[in-house]
């Protein structure tokens, strides 16, 4: 257990570390969607294996995190409804099987909507504490990620897909993978 509290308290401290957002559960705009959100662990796939003699990459990540989805733009009120924030922190077991934590700050904008369901596009800049080799190191790496998210918003029910670029830390290469994973409204 004290695993994990360590994990969500660097996780919080991580998602809280930009400037000028405003305060968990405030809201710049009185008309906002904000809406809390719990993820779910995750999938993933690897653009190449491992060159580790007898190791795989882990596919199936389990994780526990929150995400607050907010209409607008924290830093340009005008910006219009058709843009969201998405600030959020959790734990997550990375490629090599170690828990890690991550905290960041997504910026979407709807791609198109069909009933229910509503697409949306952007950028998500995180900041992950996770290992750097197979012996466990665990580092801060700044990650900016593309991502794609579709949400049934009647039920709450939503799957984001990120590409995670290749990041070198140390002297460990990095590898280019997608990352799959589900997220529930919590607070109808």
């Amino acid at each position: 257990m004290r695993k994990y509290s360590s994990c969500i308290a660097m996780a919080a401290v991580l998602a809280a570390g930009g400037h000028g957002i405003p305060a968990w559960g405030d809201s710049w705009d009185n008309q906002s969607d904000a809406r809390w959100h719990v993820t779910l662990g995750g999938f993933s796939h690897h653009a190449r294996e491992t060159f580790a003699p007898g190791r795989e990459w882990q596919e199936k990540h389990s994780g526990l995190g929150l995400q607050q989805r907010l209409m607008g733009l924290p830093w340009s009120p005008g910006a219009g409804n058709e843009w969201r924030s998405r600030i959020s922190f959790g734990t997550l077991e990375d490629s090599r099987g170690y828990l890690g934590s991550y905290g960041g700050l997504s910026v979407l904008r709807e791609l198109t909507h069909f009933g229910p369901l509503r697409l949306e596009g952007g950028a998500n800049a995180a900041m992950h504490y996770r290992s750097a080799s197979w012996s466990g190191r665990m580092h801060v790496v700044p990650v900016l990620m593309p991502t794609l998210s579709l949400t049934e918003y009647r039920s709450g029910f939503g799957v984001d897909l990120s590409w995670v670029p290749p990041v070198r830390v140390g002297s460990s290469g990095g590898v280019s993978t997608l990352l799959l994973q589900l997220s529930y409204r919590v607070d109808n």
